[in-house]
């Protein structure tokens, strides 16, 4: 399993268009890749799946200053997260290293292709 975090700054706010504000998608991958929970918040700086115990309390201050109907979604990611903190973590290592291998192996493929077109 594996947790993705996607933050991207926007105008987000129908009533002020003008304000900026960011928007953080959060989502749980089970083995097969398999999205089983995810939720969207709006929190003060960007945020990723390096650190979740920073994730976690940008989450718990989203529902500190928020009246939202996804509110018991939400805890129960945060209770996920703190439950399965390191499996996430392994997880996001075995991702990211399954997604470097399969890019380092397309640009060598690049390579040999350039290779052979200027004869080396």
């Amino acid at each position: 399993m594996r947790i993705q975090v996607i933050s991207r700054k926007g105008h987000y706010n129908i009533l002020n268009p003008a304000q900026e504000s960011i928007s953080t998608h959060i989502a749980i991958f089970d083995d097969n890749g398999n999205k089983t929970m995810y939720c969207n918040i709006s929190t003060e700086d960007f945020s990723d799946a390096e650190d979740l115990s920073y994730l976690v309390d940008e989450m718990k201050d989203y529902l500190n200053r928020t009246i939202t109907s996804d509110k018991k979604q939400i805890e129960n990611i945060i209770k996920f997260i703190e439950d399965n903190e390191q499996e996430l973590e392994i997880g996001n290592r075995c991702f990211k290293l399954e997604a470097l291998i399969k890019k380092r192996n397309r640009l060598n493929d690049e390579i040999e292709e350039l290779r052979k077109k200027i004869g080396k």
